[in-house]
């Protein structure tokens, strides 16, 4: 009998591996697409477009079932609860569509200003230079 969580862990997923197949890795790949993704690079476009991606809500449930009398029942709830899901959804879509284009908004005025900040600092220092031979007594430069 396994006596750490590790070992618990993965007597576990031997089990599940053992009942059904594949469906441990096919959950976790699932759940990998899902997943927020690493953005320690600062790449706010990448993000943006992550927001676009899953912003897309699935409000069609799932029926599937392997009991027949399952599949009505849920086939039951579904058709009572597919308008309520459908306006919550496009509510959620219509979030997520207009975060992501703020987002858009904010990214683009942001390089602007990162733009415009590298230009006055060039500037600035040419600016600084210029005094600098002006107070030295250069009397050369225009």
């Amino acid at each position: 009998m396994p006596d750490t969580p590790a070992q618990r862990l993965l007597a576990a997923e031997q089990r599940l591996d053992a009942v059904a197949p594949g469906y441990l890795q096919r959950a976790r790949q699932l759940a990998g697409a899902l997943a927020m993704k690493d953005r320690g690079d600062g790449d706010v476009r990448a993000v943006l477009r992550d927001l676009e991606e899953t912003a897309a809500f699935d409000v069609d449930v799932p029926v599937l079932s392997r009991r027949r009398a399952g599949r009505y029942v849920k086939s039951s709830i579904k058709a009572a609860v597919a308008w309520y899901f459908r306006y919550v959804g496009q509510q959620l879509i219509a979030f997520g569509e207009t975060v992501a284009a703020w987002g858009e908004i904010v990214t683009d005025r942001l390089v602007d200003l990162e733009q415009s900040t590298a230009e006055l600092q060039s500037e600035v220092a040419r600016l600084k230079s210029r005094l600098s031979a002006l107070e030295a007594g250069d009397r050369t430069l225009p």
